[in-house]
């Protein structure tokens, strides 16, 4: 094969510009069969652009397709060991990248939990057979075709097309990437908020004690108060013993009447104050409270929103987060509550 790139040996006989064919064929292949087994899936069945960029590549199934062709060359026409190392070779790729992709983004995009022989969800016994199977089917009747396909294809023509391919994808997946460390930073938040919010009830309690305390401390002075009235009482009635008898009656019921009066001011501004202490600290919780859930709405309608964040969860339905579960959940609630209201805009202008 002629061309500019052969000229750098490469295993199998083929050029740098031939297996970035391959990475893009079964990229777009892998995106086609996953798009049909997803969408089947759904309720009501619908289309689902799968997979973690927005392009019509899935790269896990371009490096798996790469990587069966390598793992399953010294076994050609010996379909036993080309099952068993397309099974073995897939399933450790799948279990790296999932490990690798969750680490990285605190979100899973594919699950296998519940399967049989399932690890942690990263992989499955049945994954890996279909795995097994689709290399056997590759390296039978897709890879036969294509080789004859790609000697068709000159190299200056194969060059330019697979860079600009290279381009295209490395440019949707900068994007995706950004989108997925986005919905990670938002799910922190989302976090990192709704603990404020279970917070609140104790800041009420411990500012409600605060002011239940600063009443007991006013009652306890007006207490004092009116012991230092009574003695006053008591030093008016001695001296109003010496006095005519009617000048002491008169005397002792004034300053009885004074401290009645006074103990009765001290406790009204007791509970006045309490009351106004209790009133001001619950109101300020419940604005603090106001004030998250608003930063939590305007995070999930951004989150819904932004285009590439949008369909990285709609193009995965699957997806899930151990760390961040509640919300997710209230992410994926908030963007399927769009998509219906968006679809029946849609409903109501075809109908006018």
């Amino acid at each position: 094969m002629s061309g500019a790139m052969p000229s750098i040996p490469l295993p199998y006989g083929y050029t740098i510009a031939q297996w970035m064919f391959f990475f893009f064929f079964y990229s777009f292949f892998g995106w086609v069969w996953e798009c049909f087994y997803v969408s089947i899936q759904e309720k009501p069945p619908h289309f689902v652009n799968r997979g973690f960029m927005r392009g019509p590549f899935l790269p896990l199934y371009g490096c798996g397709g790469v990587m069966m062709m390598v793992v399953s060359a010294p076994f050609q026409h010996q379909l036993i060991w080309v099952f068993i190392a397309g099974f073995f070779g897939a399933t450790i790729l799948e279990l790296v990248t999932g490990i690798l992709m969750e680490a990285l983004f605190k979100v899973r995009y594919w699950d296998y939990e519940g399967k049989f022989l399932n690890f942690h969800g990263y992989i499955c016994f049945e994954a890996s057979v279909a795995w097994g199977v689709m290399t056997v089917l590759m390296d039978v009747l897709m890879h036969p075709g294509m080789k004859k396909l790609i000697a068709l294809i000159p190299e200056q023509v194969l060059g330019p097309m697979t860079n600009i391919l290279f381009f295209l994808c490395a440019v949707d997946f900068g994007m995706s990437f950004k989108a997925a460390i986005d919905l990670r930073n938002v799910l922190v938040r989302m976090e990192k908020l709704a603990k404020e919010l279970e917070k609140i009830p104790e800041k009420i309690a411990s500012t409600a004690g605060t002011a239940t305390a600063k009443a007991a401390t006013i009652a306890k002075e007006a207490a004092a108060d009116t012991l230092t009235v009574a003695k006053e009482v008591a030093t008016t009635a001695a001296e109003a013993a010496s006095l005519a008898k009617e000048k002491a009656t008169e005397a002792a019921v004034t300053a009885k009447e004074k401290a009645t009066e006074a103990a009765v001011t001290a406790r009204e501004k007791a509970t006045e104050a309490a009351v106004a202490a209790k009133e001001k600290a619950t109101e300020s919780a419940f604005g603090t409270r106001e004030q998250l859930r608003y930063r939590i709405y305007w995070m999930k309608q951004a989150s819904v929103q932004d285009f590439f964040m949008r369909n990285l969860m709609l193009g995965n339905p699957g997806m899930k987060s151990e760390q961040f579960k509640l919300q997710l959940e209230e992410l994926k609630k908030a963007m399927n509550a769009q998509r219906l209201e968006l679809k029946e805009k849609r409903r109501n202008r075809n109908k006018e």
